[in-house]
């Protein structure tokens, strides 16, 4: 079982911020993703995940967000889309990553949901940065 399909069954029952899925599932993911998803892709996505978390925090009704986060799922299809052969399975993976937290978790979470989320995410996006740039012989190499 890769680390998303853990995911998808292990979310399900728990908080993005439960010790197992912070720690492991964030790394786990981090990890797999790092082999076909470059930096600049991922960035893109931990922007906007944290660009709406400011929104929330600056008091922003999260009923006003939610087309915000339902925006997430189209970005990740449009990155299969645009992909190479070779990247295109990796990023169909994350696209479903997406969906799935979009579609079970963050639509019907609300503020805290969310801010848990980009917790989560933040912590997977370093474990990204990690390990691409391991791939790479390091940063600037």
């Amino acid at each position: 079982m890769d680390a998303t399909e853990k995911f998808e069954k292990e979310i399900e029952k728990k908080r993005f911020v439960e010790e197992g899925i912070l720690k492991d599932l964030s790394k786990d993911l981090g990890k797999e993703y790092s082999k076909g998803i470059s930096d600049t892709q991922f960035r893109k996505f931990f922007d906007d995940v944290k660009i709406i978390q400011r929104k929330s925090d600056a008091g922003i009704e999260f009923e006003k967000l939610k087309p915000e986060i339902i925006l997430m799922k189209a970005k990740a299809a449009r990155e299969v889309a645009r992909a190479s052969r070779e990247k295109k399975p990796m990023l169909e993976k994350f696209k479903r990553f997406i969906d799935k937290c979009v579609d079970e978790k963050l639509l019907g979470g609300g503020e805290k949901v969310y801010s848990e989320f980009t917790t989560f995410f933040e912590a997977l996006y370093a474990y990204h940065y990690y390990y691409y740039h391991e791939q790479k012989g390091g940063r600037g190499q």
